[in-house]
């Protein structure tokens, strides 16, 4: 029970700090978005989503991540339902850059918009780490512990239908 709780807490403060990092992101993507400052590096359109600018793919995703952030503070109340979220963001956004890696792209993402250009390569390559590091860890020690706990809810509900018996009803070895 306390290896349960430790997890809990664990999953809490990820979830916290992923929050604050995808507050700031998404702050940064739509403020970019519609500053006049970026405008030609935005106007121009995406190496990897080619249909659409980059303003308009800094705009989509600032949303989606704010949207994320909603959906952590009130959506599931299960830890490991916001810990999948976020290893789903941190899964399209590896995509992204392997597509672009794969597509031959040479110019930055832009992925924190042109004011944080010099850093953002770096900046958004440790968030990635962090976020598919800390959300593949925390699901791997999830999902043992929750099979673990409905091994022993049915072992429990099928020693109550037997009559506190537990009876073995596998087939003999061969």
């Amino acid at each position: 029970m306390e290896t349960r709780n430790q997890l809990q807490r664990a999953s809490s403060a990820f979830n916290v700090s992923v929050l604050f990092l995808l507050l700031a992101t998404a702050a940064l993507k739509l403020f970019a978005s519609v500053s006049p400052i970026a405008g030609a590096f935005l106007d121009g359109s995406d190496e990897v989503v080619w249909f659409v600018s980059k303003r308009q793919l800094m705009m989509l995703t600032g949303l989606i991540e704010l949207g994320i952030v909603l959906l952590i503070v009130w959506g599931p109340q299960s830890k490991e339902g916001s810990v999948l979220v976020i290893a789903w963001l941190g899964l399209a956004f590896l995509a992204y850059r392997v597509a672009g890696r794969l597509l031959g792209a040479t110019g930055s993402c832009g992925c924190l918009g042109a004011f944080a250009e010099p850093l953002a390569g770096v900046l958004s390559k440790i968030a990635l780490a962090w976020m598919l590091g800390g959300s593949v860890i925390l699901l791997s020690l999830h999902f043992p512990l929750r099979r673990q706990a409905n091994g022993e809810r049915n072992q429990r509900q099928g020693t109550e239908a037997h009559g506190g018996l537990c009876v073995d009803v596998r087939s003999p070895p061969t």
